[in-house]
């Protein structure tokens, strides 16, 4: 966990970025690639199979660390197909409407659509389609 200091001066304004842990409810058999989801009970209540650490980044923009300015809005970021949580805060056009908008993002790695799950998913459609869910 890391908190990487704003630079607010100068033409490349970058926030703060905050790289941490959280700990959430785990929905699947196992953890890692390649695990199934955990049936769901009647009515569409899925069942938790204890706790799992999710590493996770955030970005402050400048314009809501300058003068105390509350942030305005929160963004959950969802990266690209094989991409990850630092695609957050590497992107130019998300960094700038965050600072125009007072904006707060928050991105994680999805489960099965991350770079670390990226062996795991090109071994199954080079071998067998069928496990692939």
């Amino acid at each position: 966990d890391d908190i990487v200091r704003e630079e607010c001066s100068g033409g490349m304004r970058k926030g703060r970025q905050i790289w941490g842990t959280l700990h959430g409810p785990s929905y699947t058999v196992s953890p890692g690639p390649g695990s199934e989801i955990l049936r769901v009970l009647h009515g569409g209540v899925p069942i938790a199979n204890g706790v799992v650490d999710v590493r996770f980044v955030a970005l402050l923009p400048c314009s809501a660390l300058e003068n105390a300015s509350p942030v305005k809005y929160a963004i959950q970021f969802g990266h690209g197909l094989m991409a990850s949580r630092s695609e957050a805060i590497n992107s130019n056009f998300l960094r700038s409407f965050a600072e125009q908008h007072r904006a707060a993002v928050v991105a994680i790695d999805w489960a099965g659509m991350s770079s670390f799950d990226f062996a795991f998913v090109a071994k199954i459609l080079l071998s067998d389609l069928g496990k692939f869910r």
